[in-house]
């Protein structure tokens, strides 16, 4: 049984427009794995600063393409594309690669036997510490070959993290723009996807009565999730009262965790507990770092980084912190609803609001 899923995205960039490249098309990791890069030049009032995306999860191609998922059907969407013509149009540089997990990926579908490969295994054994390992390789590389520019890292959902957790490194940059903020482990957010949004979601819509309970007569209605929950009550309905109470609705979500333990990669969680939390390295921070958050990102909770703001406000008073709000903005910022679950595409004004965060 599958009431509600987890839906998470990466977030990667392709070159656009009239661009100028550095001398090299990849860039060699720490173990010599070529990432292939897009390097471009800011068209006018040049700021000597580069912009290093660093991507979500998972392999997504180097547009950040997500037409597919986006409404209404067949709307272009290649989010980082858009926002890195702003930015180009603002005085910055951009620099974007290709994560190794994209480049893996590409390799798996021309070669299946790929998978025995020695980059591939490594990969799987400390997938979280590699990728950090590669960002401090392109963060490296863009000191050498741009050597009077700042650098700025943006990160956006698990590249947020990629973030600060190369900065807890000692990594060589100027100053940390985060979208898509997490504080907490990536089992954390699983739960808060399976669970509390779709509580909030889906249980909260069928409750009309607000007693935590659905039941039949909430469930005989034009409401889309009625549709969805009505004929798994049975299954649902732990106690056999013809209803579905919030504990019974929570277990029904958190059992798909139970049956598919893989859900939750316990290699990268390794990898996240060997670095200091995220929140501990904000406050330990002596760079500017901003945050940009969509108040209606239903993948990362937009509360995370609120508290960032709370706690800073009320015990750390750091100056170097700062927060941006997008209103009405889910997690790939297109204009939508919390509870809406496929993507729009960006409109100029929001893309305007988070170069202005840099």
């Amino acid at each position: 049984m599958r009431i509600f899923l987890t839906v998470s995205f990466s977030l990667l960039l392709f070159l656009v427009g009239r661009a100028t490249f550095a001398t090299s098309s990849v860039i060699p990791s720490f173990d010599n794995f070529e990432l292939p890069y897009f390097f471009e030049e800011a068209q006018k009032n040049i700021t000597d600063t580069t912009v290093i995306f660093v991507h979500g999860s998972g392999p997504t191609d180097a547009d950040g393409d997500f037409t597919n998922l986006t409404q209404p059907t067949g709307t272009e969407n290649k989010v980082y594309r858009d926002l890195a013509r702003v930015l180009r149009d603002q005085g910055y540089h951009t620099l974007r690669y290709h994560k190794r997990s994209y480049v893996i990926s590409q390799k798996l579908q021309k070669d299946p036997g790929y998978q025995t490969r020695p980059e591939f295994t490594e990969l799987q054994k400390s997938p979280l510490n590699t990728l950090v390992k590669d960002l401090m390789s392109v963060i490296a590389w863009t000191k050498i070959n741009r050597p009077n520019d700042k650098v700025i890292l943006f990160g956006h959902s698990e590249g947020v993290n990629l973030a600060l957790f190369a900065l807890s490194q000692k990594a060589p940059v100027d100053k940390l723009v985060l979208s898509g903020f997490s504080n907490e482990p990536q089992s954390f957010l699983m739960l808060e996807q399976m669970l509390f949004r779709a509580q909030r979601i889906i249980f909260s819509s069928l409750d009309t009565n607000h007693d935590f309970k659905i039941t039949q007569k909430e469930l005989n209605t034009k409401n889309k999730y009625a549709a969805v929950i009505g004929p798994q009550l049975k299954t649902i309905d732990n106690n056999g009262d013809g209803q579905i109470d919030i504990n019974e609705f929570l277990a029904g979500n958190y059992s798909n965790l139970v049956l598919n333990d893989r859900l939750l990669n316990r290699d990268y969680l390794k990898d996240e507990l060997r670095f200091k939390k995220p929140s501990v390295i904000v406050q330990e921070s002596t760079i500017p770092i901003t945050f940009v958050t969509a108040l209606n990102d239903n993948q990362t909770p937009p509360y995370h980084a609120q508290a960032i703001e709370l706690v800073n406000k009320t015990t750390w008073k750091k100056s170097s912190l700062s927060f941006t709000y997008l209103k009405g903005v889910g997690h790939s910022f297109g204009t939508r609803g919390y509870d809406t679950l496929y993507f729009t595409k960006p409109k100029t004004e929001t893309l305007k609001k988070i170069v202005n965060a840099f």
